[in-house]
């Protein structure tokens, strides 16, 4: 029994974590955390690539 599948899904939150640390203030960090959401929810729900082209 393992829980690779778990700790995949949380993996690009423990990598950020560092960046979010240096959000120089809470306004900033409220604004990373819904660009990181954006983000994330549309990787989930389109294909990589398409994201990558439009970052």
């Amino acid at each position: 029994m393992d829980n690779n599948g778990v700790e995949n899904i949380i993996r690009p939150f423990v990598i950020g974590r560092k960046n979010w640390l240096f959000a120089a203030s809470l306004a900033g960090g409220k604004a990373l955390a819904t660009l990181y959401s954006l983000v994330e929810t549309a990787l989930c729900r389109m294909r990589y690539s398409a994201v990558s082209t439009m970052l």
